[in-house]
Protein backbone atom coordinates (compact mmCIF):
# COMPACT_ATOMS: atom_id res chain seq x y z
CA UNK A 1 0.00 0.00 0.00
CA UNK A 2 2.98 2.46 0.90
CA UNK A 3 4.46 1.42 -2.25
CA UNK A 4 1.57 2.13 -4.39
CA UNK A 5 1.39 5.23 -2.28
CA UNK A 6 5.04 6.77 -3.32
CA UNK A 7 4.58 5.30 -6.70
CA UNK A 8 1.39 7.36 -7.74
CA UNK A 9 2.83 10.38 -5.94
CA UNK A 10 6.26 10.19 -7.90
CA UNK A 11 3.99 9.96 -11.01
CA UNK A 12 2.08 13.70 -9.90
CA UNK A 13 5.42 15.01 -9.11
CA UNK A 14 6.80 13.67 -12.47
CA UNK A 15 3.98 15.00 -14.13
CA UNK A 16 3.82 18.85 -12.44
CA UNK A 17 7.68 18.70 -13.61
CA UNK A 18 7.43 18.18 -17.35
CA UNK A 19 3.80 20.63 -16.95
CA UNK A 20 6.27 23.62 -15.10
CA UNK A 21 8.74 22.70 -18.21
CA UNK A 22 6.30 22.81 -20.33
CA UNK A 23 4.97 26.42 -19.61
CA UNK A 24 8.49 27.49 -19.40
CA UNK A 25 9.35 26.46 -23.19
CA UNK A 26 6.12 27.99 -23.79
CA UNK A 27 6.88 31.00 -22.23
CA UNK A 28 9.96 31.92 -23.83
CA UNK A 29 8.88 31.05 -27.34
CA UNK A 30 4.68 31.86 -28.29
CA UNK A 31 3.97 33.96 -25.23
CA UNK A 32 7.24 36.15 -25.87
CA UNK A 33 6.40 36.34 -29.56
CA UNK A 34 2.97 37.76 -28.50
CA UNK A 35 3.91 39.84 -25.74
CA UNK A 36 6.68 41.68 -27.58
CA UNK A 37 4.95 42.14 -30.63
CA UNK A 38 3.86 45.43 -31.35
CA UNK A 39 0.88 44.07 -33.77
CA UNK A 40 -0.79 42.50 -30.10
CA UNK A 41 -1.10 45.94 -29.06
CA UNK A 42 -1.93 47.46 -31.46
CA UNK A 43 -5.69 48.96 -29.94
CA UNK A 44 -4.05 49.82 -27.06
CA UNK A 45 -1.25 51.62 -29.10
CA UNK A 46 -3.68 53.37 -31.65
CA UNK A 47 -5.18 54.77 -28.45
CA UNK A 48 -2.04 56.34 -27.13
CA UNK A 49 -1.50 57.84 -30.30
CA UNK A 50 -4.90 59.39 -30.72
CA UNK A 51 -4.36 61.15 -26.92
CA UNK A 52 -0.78 62.13 -28.55
CA UNK A 53 -2.27 63.59 -31.33
CA UNK A 54 -4.80 65.85 -29.24
CA UNK A 55 -1.81 66.96 -26.92
CA UNK A 56 -0.03 68.19 -30.02
CA UNK A 57 -3.23 70.06 -30.95
CA UNK A 58 -3.51 71.41 -27.93
CA UNK A 59 0.21 72.39 -28.16
CA UNK A 60 -0.81 74.17 -31.56
CA UNK A 61 -3.57 75.73 -30.04
CA UNK A 62 -1.60 77.27 -27.06
CA UNK A 63 1.50 78.18 -29.84
CA UNK A 64 -1.30 80.52 -31.88
CA UNK A 65 -2.64 82.03 -28.80
CA UNK A 66 0.47 82.98 -27.41
CA UNK A 67 1.33 84.26 -31.23
CA UNK A 68 -1.86 86.11 -30.94
CA UNK A 69 -1.33 87.82 -27.39
CA UNK A 70 2.25 89.46 -28.57
CA UNK A 71 0.30 91.36 -31.27
CA UNK A 72 -1.84 93.01 -28.22
CA UNK A 73 -0.14 96.68 -27.74
CA UNK A 74 1.66 97.21 -24.62
CA UNK A 75 2.61 95.08 -21.83
CA UNK A 76 -1.18 94.06 -21.09
CA UNK A 77 -0.52 90.86 -22.25
CA UNK A 78 2.81 90.02 -21.29
CA UNK A 79 1.29 88.18 -17.73
CA UNK A 80 -1.46 85.68 -20.33
CA UNK A 81 1.80 84.72 -22.24
CA UNK A 82 3.59 84.20 -18.88
CA UNK A 83 0.51 81.52 -17.90
CA UNK A 84 0.69 80.13 -21.70
CA UNK A 85 4.67 78.84 -21.55
CA UNK A 86 3.86 77.83 -17.90
CA UNK A 87 0.91 75.75 -19.46
CA UNK A 88 4.28 73.90 -21.76
CA UNK A 89 5.29 72.23 -18.67
CA UNK A 90 2.50 70.41 -18.11
CA UNK A 91 1.95 69.53 -21.63
CA UNK A 92 5.50 67.82 -21.78
CA UNK A 93 4.15 65.86 -18.80
CA UNK A 94 1.16 64.56 -20.27
CA UNK A 95 3.26 63.51 -23.53
CA UNK A 96 5.78 62.06 -21.42
CA UNK A 97 2.87 59.66 -19.50
CA UNK A 98 1.76 58.83 -22.57
CA UNK A 99 5.05 57.45 -24.76
CA UNK A 100 5.70 55.90 -21.21
CA UNK A 101 2.97 53.61 -21.45
CA UNK A 102 3.43 53.25 -24.93
CA UNK A 103 6.93 51.74 -24.42
CA UNK A 104 6.44 49.72 -21.24
CA UNK A 105 3.43 47.68 -23.10
CA UNK A 106 6.04 45.72 -24.71
CA UNK A 107 9.25 46.12 -22.07
CA UNK A 108 6.93 44.89 -19.24
CA UNK A 109 5.59 41.65 -21.68
CA UNK A 110 9.17 40.79 -22.36
CA UNK A 111 10.02 40.84 -18.70
CA UNK A 112 7.37 38.77 -17.78
CA UNK A 113 7.88 35.93 -20.73
CA UNK A 114 11.28 35.75 -20.94
CA UNK A 115 12.13 36.45 -16.95
CA UNK A 116 9.11 35.65 -14.49
CA UNK A 117 7.52 33.05 -15.54
CA UNK A 118 10.08 30.85 -16.78
CA UNK A 119 12.14 31.79 -13.36
CA UNK A 120 8.68 30.26 -11.50
CA UNK A 121 8.73 27.39 -13.30
CA UNK A 122 12.41 26.66 -12.86
CA UNK A 123 11.31 27.43 -8.68
CA UNK A 124 8.61 25.09 -8.98
CA UNK A 125 10.45 22.47 -10.52
CA UNK A 126 13.05 22.75 -7.78
CA UNK A 127 10.39 22.40 -5.65
CA UNK A 128 8.99 19.16 -6.84
CA UNK A 129 12.23 18.03 -6.78
CA UNK A 130 13.27 18.91 -3.08
CA UNK A 131 10.42 20.13 -1.42
CA UNK A 132 11.76 21.50 1.32
CA UNK A 133 10.04 24.26 3.31
CA UNK A 134 7.94 25.18 0.47
CA UNK A 135 9.56 28.52 0.07
CA UNK A 136 10.69 27.59 -3.76
CA UNK A 137 7.11 27.22 -4.40
CA UNK A 138 6.05 30.69 -2.19
CA UNK A 139 8.42 32.08 -4.54
CA UNK A 140 7.20 30.89 -7.61
CA UNK A 141 3.62 31.92 -7.14
CA UNK A 142 4.77 35.58 -6.01
CA UNK A 143 6.85 35.58 -9.50
CA UNK A 144 3.99 34.40 -11.65
CA UNK A 145 1.72 36.87 -9.84
CA UNK A 146 4.15 39.78 -10.91
CA UNK A 147 4.45 38.64 -14.24
CA UNK A 148 0.43 38.38 -14.62
CA UNK A 149 0.06 42.13 -13.21
CA UNK A 150 2.72 43.16 -15.04
CA UNK A 151 1.21 42.44 -18.57
CA UNK A 152 -2.23 43.43 -17.63
CA UNK A 153 -1.10 46.79 -15.93
CA UNK A 154 -0.96 49.11 -18.62
CA UNK A 155 -3.56 47.98 -20.85
CA UNK A 156 -5.71 48.30 -17.57
CA UNK A 157 -4.79 51.55 -16.91
CA UNK A 158 -5.56 53.01 -20.88
CA UNK A 159 -9.45 51.09 -20.28
CA UNK A 160 -9.85 52.67 -17.44
CA UNK A 161 -8.22 55.81 -18.82
CA UNK A 162 -10.52 55.75 -22.35
CA UNK A 163 -13.85 55.30 -20.34
CA UNK A 164 -12.99 58.48 -19.04
CA UNK A 165 -11.83 60.16 -22.14
CA UNK A 166 -14.88 59.35 -23.92
CA UNK A 167 -16.80 61.33 -20.96
CA UNK A 168 -14.61 64.99 -21.80
CA UNK A 169 -13.64 63.79 -25.33
CA UNK A 170 -16.10 66.72 -26.58
CA UNK A 171 -15.32 69.04 -23.76
CA UNK A 172 -11.43 68.62 -24.47
CA UNK A 173 -12.01 69.66 -28.11
CA UNK A 174 -14.63 71.79 -27.58
CA UNK A 175 -11.70 73.67 -25.69
CA UNK A 176 -9.28 73.47 -28.20
CA UNK A 177 -11.91 74.84 -30.97
CA UNK A 178 -12.61 77.91 -28.59
CA UNK A 179 -8.84 78.51 -28.32
CA UNK A 180 -7.91 78.89 -31.83
CA UNK A 181 -11.17 80.90 -32.80
CA UNK A 182 -10.07 83.01 -29.68
CA UNK A 183 -6.06 83.34 -31.71
CA UNK A 184 -7.78 84.20 -34.81
CA UNK A 185 -10.72 86.86 -33.24
CA UNK A 186 -7.49 88.34 -31.41
CA UNK A 187 -5.33 88.17 -34.49
CA UNK A 188 -8.40 90.09 -36.44
CA UNK A 189 -9.01 92.84 -33.67
CA UNK A 190 -5.64 93.96 -34.27
CA UNK A 191 -5.50 94.42 -37.94
CA UNK A 192 -8.70 96.49 -36.92
CA UNK A 193 -6.74 98.54 -34.19
CA UNK A 194 -3.75 98.96 -37.13
CA UNK A 195 -6.10 100.79 -39.49
CA UNK A 196 -7.28 102.17 -36.35
CA UNK A 197 -4.00 103.88 -35.12
CA UNK A 198 -4.06 105.94 -38.26
CA UNK A 199 -7.58 107.22 -37.78
CA UNK A 200 -7.00 111.01 -35.89
CA UNK A 201 -10.94 111.10 -34.82
CA UNK A 202 -11.66 108.69 -31.63
CA UNK A 203 -8.16 106.48 -32.18
CA UNK A 204 -7.95 106.74 -28.64
CA UNK A 205 -11.00 105.46 -27.41
CA UNK A 206 -10.89 102.45 -30.53
CA UNK A 207 -7.78 101.44 -29.65
CA UNK A 208 -8.14 100.97 -25.74
CA UNK A 209 -11.63 99.11 -26.17
CA UNK A 210 -9.83 97.25 -28.86
CA UNK A 211 -6.84 96.32 -25.95
CA UNK A 212 -9.69 95.25 -23.47
CA UNK A 213 -11.51 93.34 -25.71
CA UNK A 214 -7.98 91.11 -26.81
CA UNK A 215 -7.26 90.51 -23.35
CA UNK A 216 -10.51 89.53 -22.55
CA UNK A 217 -9.96 87.03 -25.26
CA UNK A 218 -6.88 86.02 -24.22
CA UNK A 219 -8.07 85.23 -20.88
CA UNK A 220 -10.85 82.77 -22.35
CA UNK A 221 -8.17 80.94 -24.46
CA UNK A 222 -5.83 80.47 -21.35
CA UNK A 223 -8.61 79.22 -19.19
CA UNK A 224 -10.01 76.66 -22.14
CA UNK A 225 -6.59 75.64 -22.13
CA UNK A 226 -6.10 75.04 -18.33
CA UNK A 227 -9.15 73.18 -18.18
CA UNK A 228 -8.10 70.77 -21.50
CA UNK A 229 -4.64 70.17 -19.55
CA UNK A 230 -6.28 69.40 -15.88
CA UNK A 231 -8.86 66.74 -17.53
CA UNK A 232 -5.45 65.28 -19.67
CA UNK A 233 -3.38 65.29 -16.54
CA UNK A 234 -6.19 63.59 -14.17
CA UNK A 235 -6.88 61.07 -17.14
CA UNK A 236 -3.56 60.12 -18.29
CA UNK A 237 -1.36 60.79 -15.47
CA UNK A 238 -3.48 59.76 -12.20
CA UNK A 239 -5.60 57.47 -13.65
CA UNK A 240 -2.66 55.26 -14.74
CA UNK A 241 -0.58 56.30 -11.65
CA UNK A 242 -4.12 55.06 -9.43
CA UNK A 243 -4.08 51.96 -11.43
CA UNK A 244 -0.41 51.20 -11.23
CA UNK A 245 -0.86 51.71 -7.04
CA UNK A 246 -4.07 49.05 -7.56
CA UNK A 247 -2.38 46.23 -8.86
CA UNK A 248 0.82 46.50 -6.53
CA UNK A 249 -2.05 46.56 -3.78
CA UNK A 250 -3.32 43.42 -5.23
CA UNK A 251 0.02 41.83 -5.72
CA UNK A 252 0.90 42.02 -2.19
CA UNK A 253 -2.28 40.64 -0.77
CA UNK A 254 -2.09 37.94 -2.72
CA UNK A 255 1.55 37.22 -1.93
CA UNK A 256 0.98 38.18 1.78
CA UNK A 257 -2.21 35.10 1.50
CA UNK A 258 0.28 33.19 0.08
CA UNK A 259 3.01 33.69 2.71
CA UNK A 260 1.12 32.98 5.31
CA UNK A 261 -0.51 29.59 4.39
CA UNK A 262 0.90 26.70 6.49
CA UNK A 263 4.43 25.19 5.70
CA UNK A 264 4.93 21.81 3.82
CA UNK A 265 3.20 19.04 6.13
CA UNK A 266 5.80 17.12 8.02
CA UNK A 267 4.87 14.06 6.08
CA UNK A 268 5.84 15.14 2.65
CA UNK A 269 9.37 16.62 4.56
CA UNK A 270 10.00 13.50 5.94
CA UNK A 271 9.04 11.63 2.74
CA UNK A 272 11.00 13.95 0.61
CA UNK A 273 13.56 15.55 3.24
CA UNK A 274 16.21 18.31 1.59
Amino acid sequence: METTLKKKSLTVRILKIIGWIALAALSLTLLRRVLVSVDSYRGIIDSLDAKRATVFSLITASTAVSAAITLIPGDVGTPIAQQVAQLSEYFIVVLGALYLEKYVLTILGFVSSVILVPGASLLSVAHEIRPGSGWKRRLAITLLVVGIAGVLVVPASVAVSNSIDRTFHDSIQGSIDAVLESSDEIGEQHEEEQSLWGAISNAAQSVSGGVSASVEKAKAAVNHLIESIVIMLVTDCVIPIAVVIFFIWLVKQIVKAVYSRPTTPPERERRYPD
